[in-house]
């Protein structure tokens, strides 16, 4: 992906890393998974272009926390959960040093509006750039997160319970 060149170069350079909840992962399979992440909300335009929908939804398999309240939500925003928690220590056992936000973006489950996802993606690819020049580890919530700061007025975050 061409957004990740400093992640990439990251990655390259050693041959572990830490995910953000601290477990040891080999770096080629962490950035593997980064480009997947990172990648997720690049994919509502993909399929915008095969849809009439008037929503579209990403929910991840593993956990998909408030996901009744977030389809049932209609709005104009990004319906998206907030991690509910503080994740300080969960920095990829050090490895992200910069320090983010106090709101932290939990994307198991992402509903966007058809009609805000060209400027939903344009400022995430902003934001993308931005944290990979900024940031030597991170994956995607790490993005959204810097992107809720940035651009709040396009987001609806659910606080997690």
């Amino acid at each position: 992906m061409p957004y990740l060149k400093n992640l990439t170069n990251f990655c390259k350079s050693r041959d572990t890393v830490f995910t953000k909840f601290g477990q040891k992962i080999q770096s080629d399979t962490f950035l593997k998974l980064a480009t997947i992440w990172t990648s997720k909300i690049l994919l509502f335009q993909k399929i915008l272009n095969h849809t009439d929908s008037d929503y579209l939804m990403w929910i991840d398999c593993v956990a998909q926390h408030n996901l009744r309240l977030i389809t049932s939500i209609d709005s104009d925003k990004c319906c998206i959960n907030n991690y509910g928690e503080d994740i300080k220590g969960k920095n990829f056992r050090g490895l992200l040093k910069n320090t983010l936000p106090p709101i932290k973006i939990l994307a198991q489950v992402i509903k966007l509006e058809k009609n805000i996802i060209s400027e939903f993606i344009e400022k995430y690819i902003e934001c993308l750039q931005f944290v990979d020049n900024n940031f030597i580890i991170y994956d995607e919530e790490i993005v959204l997160t810097i992107m809720y700061h940035k651009y709040s007025k396009l987001f609806n975050v659910l606080p997690n319970k």
